[in-house]
């Protein structure tokens, strides 16, 4: 995670002074800022990350999909993604997307790295390759070359609202089919509306819950919901879809992802921030005690 790799800060406190934070220096802020530091506590205005080593190992860009997809493969498809996920190799990471697109209809599409060549990616996919359907495209380059084929995929910009949660065991085939059921019926005006699992495990497990302000690390993956459309006539029952639909997923997980934040959300310091939200609250009165900092769903 980005926040495993952030070694310095600098921050504007609540008088304005510039207050530098890092492992021996504030150290109780640079611990809060890792993982709960957007918008909390102060301005920052700089940042120092640790590169990662260099290597000499292929970066093979994966992406697989489904020709011919119904509700059931998208549940099958979660349910072979369940299984496969806890035993990962871990230079593998995936997002996959069960989507519901105008045009199009039901999808499945999965985008991710491998640090390795593409003839062992296509042996670790092979639980995919038993569904009925599976295509598959590697292609091997530098990280940065897929990167930006990565960000080719995304629109300059898009009308959207998405959620996520934190998924810590296996479903069962009905509540499998209860998630796939999520999206069959999009908003109106909706041209995209998908429920997206994002791979965790792997170094994320190596760091300790109390470690960072990041308390969520054993979890197996996290479940997003969201829909888009391009007409402002369509924001408000999108809005809406998304915000049903997170209930049932809200009743199957356990936190919330804080990236992807969700309006109304109950008691949300703990959702957030499971056990650190007290430690949270500490790090908040020590460095912006009079709550200049303030805004809706901010540490309090």
């Amino acid at each position: 995670m980005g926040c495993d790799s952030l070694i310095e800060l600098e921050l504007v406190d609540y008088q304005g002074r510039l207050i530098r934070a890092n492992k021996y220096c504030n150290s109780d802020l640079f611990w809060a800022c890792r993982g709960a530091g957007g918008g909390n506590f102060g301005v920052i205005v700089s940042m120092t990350f640790q590169l990662q080593e260099p290597t000499d190992c292929p970066v093979t860009l994966v992406r697989f999909y489904y020709v011919g997809t119904t509700r059931e493969k998208q549940a099958q498809v979660m349910n072979v993604w369940q299984n496969w996920l806890p035993g990962l190799d871990k230079r593998m990471t995936i997002v996959a997307s069960f989507y519901n697109a105008e045009g199009e209809g039901l999808g499945i599409f999965a985008t991710g790295f491998f640090y390795g060549s593409s003839a062992r990616a296509r042996e670790i996919l092979q639980p995919f390759a038993e569904v009925e359907g599976f295509r598959v495209e590697l292609e091997t380059s530098s990280f940065l070359e897929a990167v930006k084929k990565v960000e080719e995929t995304y629109p300059p910009s898009e009308k959207f609202k998405s959620t996520g949660r934190f998924v810590q065991r296996r479903y069962s085939p009905s509540e499998l089919k209860n998630i796939a059921d999520l999206i069959q019926v999009p908003a109106g005006g909706s041209v995209y509306a998908a429920v997206s699992f994002y791979a965790m495990g792997g170094e994320i497990m190596c760091v300790g819950k109390r470690e960072t302000a990041f308390f969520y690390r054993d979890a197996r993956y996290i479940m997003g919901i969201q829909s888009v459309w391009t007409e402002d006539s369509a924001a408000e029952e999108n809005r809406k879809w998304v915000r049903g639909r997170f209930e049932y997923i809200k009743s199957i997980t356990e936190g919330s992802y804080v990236n992807f934040p969700i309006s109304k959300l109950r008691n949300y310091e703990c959702e957030y921030f499971g056990e650190n939200a007290k430690r949270l609250d500490k790090v908040n009165k020590k460095y912006d005690p009079y709550n200049v900092f303030k805004f809706p769903q901010g540490l309090r």
